[in-house]
């Protein structure tokens, strides 16, 4: 595993709301975003300052060219501003911002963040309802749903199942409705393929089955827990 070791003492820590929002970015925003979070000292109520994301971290944390981190940057910070994501069950209609500033001075290797009031709550002074990772395992994430799927997997950690309609999963997770169609696709492409990686290369370890409502597969069931021992589950795929 390349980046094994690498990020073991960094941790990303979120209110569980910020899971389950509903939110639209590319996966260099979410890599930004996170690397920011896990930057803030999830236990104090202190202000949060700006925080300072270099070429040379973002490098060494997502084993990224050099000439990649350029092009990652250039495309992700123009538009990082007005990202926002819309809360579960909330009244905000148009959601909150994540940022109050983001800025980025020519020539310079380096972007500065800065949480709007209204997110910092979710990721500092947390008390409760909340969910942690290792950004080791964060680090490896190759795509967007890909980094929200392990993200649901680890907040359902040790419940004994947690069942979900496979449309809200999709929404969940930011997985287009376009993309891997009938539900057996997305089941065998995503869904088992994705546990499989997790099994093997985090310390999450999932399982999960498939729910008919009739005929059709609605909704999946999931069990995880987090071992050192990757090996010791095996992903089960049952479609009726």
């Amino acid at each position: 595993m390349q980046n094994k070791n690498k990020n073991k003492n960094k941790k990303v820590t979120k209110m569980n709301e910020v899971l389950e929002a509903i939110f639209d970015c590319t996966l260099v925003q979410y890599r930004l975003i996170n690397l920011a979070i896990s930057k803030v000292n999830s236990l104090s109520a202190d202000q949060i300052d700006t925080i300072r994301i270099s070429y040379d971290e973002y490098k060494k944390f997502f084993s990224v060219h050099p000439k990649q981190v350029i092009s990652d940057f250039n495309e992700a910070i123009p538009s990082m501003l007005s990202l926002t994501l819309k809360l579960k069950d909330s009244n905000v209609k148009t959601g909150i911002n994540w940022f109050a500033r983001v800025d980025k001075e020519l020539g310079c290797s380096y972007v500065d963040l800065t949480f709007t009031d209204q997110f910092k709550p979710y990721v500092s002074n947390v008390e409760k309802c909340f969910t942690t990772y290792s950004f080791d395992d964060l680090s490896q994430m190759r795509s967007l749903p890909q980094v929200r799927f392990f993200e649901y997997l680890h907040q359902i950690k040790n419940m004994k199942t947690s069942t979900i309609a496979i449309e809200e999963l999709r929404k969940r997770i930011s997985y287009p409705e376009h993309k891997l169609k009938p539900t057996s696709m997305f089941i065998k492409h995503f869904i088992e393929v994705n546990i499989n990686k997790y099994n093997k290369e985090t310390k999450l370890n999932a399982c999960f089955e498939a729910v008919k409502t009739g005929r059709k597969i609605t909704h999946l069931t999931f069990a995880s827990y987090e071992s050192e021992d990757a090996a010791a589950w095996v992903v089960h795929l049952m479609i009726f």
